[in-house]
C-alpha cells in the first residue's frame, strides 16, 4: 500500500453520475429513536426474532446493517426504509434464486451508550434531562502512549473498539454469517474493519505491523475462529459498503489496512457532507484493492442516499457481488479432485 498525505489524495473513479440530481436541496435528519434494541432484524416476512437460521431455512442473502455514532438499529432502520424494500424486491423469495430465503438485513445496535459531552454539538444546557438514546462502536479519546503525546487525529485512540467489535462478531456468528455489510458514518468504518478481519492472513498481519509495544492492538478475540466458520456457513464475506466511512489514523490500526483490504467495497461520498472530512473516506478508498473497491460521489451532505438512482447502484453492486462468489465456488468443486 502507498501512503499518501490528503492533499495528494485525487478524486477515485466514479461509477456513475446522476446530474439531475445536483440541484436537490441539502438533506437534514434526525439523530435520535427512543426504541433502540440490541439486535432488530428484518427479512422478507419481516420477522424480528433474530432467531438463527437452521440448516433446513431456505438460504437468505443475509446483510448486517451497522448504524452510525449517535443512532441505534432501529433508527438506522428508519432511515434505510428504501434501501430495504428496494433490496426485498431486487432479492424475492423465489425457488429457483441464488437467495430462494429471500434477504434478510440485520441491524445490531452498539454497546456503548452515549453521554450528552460525547455527541457533537453538546452545550452545557444539554446536561439536564435523561440522557439521550444514542449509542456508538467506540467513542475516542487521546492516545496515551508517552510517544503519542499530542492528542491530534493520527493519535486517538477508540475506546471500547474491542467491545464494540465484539457485538459485531456475536451478530454475525447467531445470524449463521452474512454474506456483506453495510454502514453509515462510523459503521461504514466498522464495515471495512468487519471486512479486514475476516479476510485469510489478518491476524499475522497484526503481529508483524503493529510495533507499539503494549499500546499495540492485538488481533480482536474470536475473529480466527468467526473467519472459518463464514467461510464453513457462507463461503466468507462476498462485499462490504460504507456510506460516509472513514478510516483510522492512528498507527496501531495500521493492521487493518496493511496489506490492502481485498473484499469487494462500494464508497458513498456525499459531495456536501460538512461532518466528515473528504480527505477520511479518500484515505479508506486508499486502503482497499484499487481492482475490488468502487466509488461514487453523491449530491448531499452527510446521510444516506436511498432516492432510486443510487440504491440502484448498491443493488447492482450486491447482485455482481454475490453472482460472481457463486461462480467462483462453483468452479471450485468443478475442480476438485474425487477419489473415484
Amino acid at each position: 500500500m502507498t501512503n499518501r498525505s490528503p492533499a495528494s489524495l485525487v478524486r477515485p473513479k466514479i461509477v456513475g453520475t446522476f446530474s439531475r440530481l445536483l440541484c436537490h436541496p441539502r438533506a437534514s435528519s434526525s439523530f435520535w429513536d427512543t426504541r433502540a434494541k440490541p439486535l432488530f432484524v428484518i427479512d422478507r416476512k419481516m420477522t424480528t426474532n433474530g432467531a438463527p437460521p437452521t440448516d433446513a431455512s431456505p438460504r437468505k442473502l443475509r446483510i448486517l446493517m451497522l448504524h452510525g455514532f449517535t443512532q441505534s438499529g432501529p433508527l438506522f432502520r428508519s432511515k434505510t426504509r428504501a434501501l430495504e424494500k428496494l433490496l426485498i424486491k431486487a432479492f424475492p423469495p423465489t425457488p429457483k434464486s441464488l437467495y430462494p430465503g429471500g434477504v434478510a438485513l440485520i441491524y445490531p445496535t452498539g454497546p456503548i451508550q452515549l453521554q450528552p459531552a460525547d455527541i457533537p454539538g453538546f452545550s452545557i444546557t444539554d446536561a439536564s434531562g435523561e440522557g439521550r438514546d444514542a449509542w456508538g462502536w467506540w467513542t475516542k479519546s487521546p492516545f496515551s502512549a508517552a510517544s503519542h503525546p499530542t492528542g491530534k487525529e493520527k493519535d486517538v485512540e477508540y475506546t471500547g473498539l474491542a467491545e464494540g467489535m465484539a457485538v459485531i462478531r456475536d451478530t454475525i456468528k447467531e445470524n449463521g454469517g452474512v454474506d456483506g455489510v453495510i454502514g453509515f458514518s462510523q459503521g461504514g468504518c466498522a464495515s471495512l474493519f468487519v471486512a479486514s478481519l475476516l479476510e485469510p492472513g489478518r491476524a499475522e498481519s497484526f503481529k508483524q505491523k503493529n510495533k507499539l509495544g503494549d499500546e499495540a492492538l492485538a488481533f480482536l478475540e474470536g475473529w480466527e475462529e468467526l473467519q472459518k466458520f463464514q467461510q464453513e456457513k457462507v463461503g466468507g464475506l462476498k462485499f462490504a459498503v460504507s456510506y460516509s466511512g472513514f478510516f483510522a489514523p492512528s498507527e496501531r490500526y495500521k493492521p487493518f489496512y496493511d496489506p490492502e483490504i481485498q473484499t469487494p467495497s462500494l464508497h458513498f461520498i456525499g459531495s456536501l457532507d460538512s461532518v466528515v472530512e473528504e480527505s477520511r473516506p479518500l484515505g479508506l478508498i486508499d486502503r482497499c484493492n484499487e481492482k475490488t473497491r468502487q466509488v461514487l460521489y453523491h449530491p448531499g451532505g452527510h446521510f444516506v442516499p436511498v432516492g432510486k438512482e443510487m440504491a440502484s447502484v448498491l443493488v447492482g453492486f450486491i447482485r455482481d457481488r454475490t453472482t460472481v462468489a457463486e461462480e467462483k465456488k462453483e468452479k471450485s468443486v468443478e475442480d476438485m479432485d474425487f477419489p473415484f
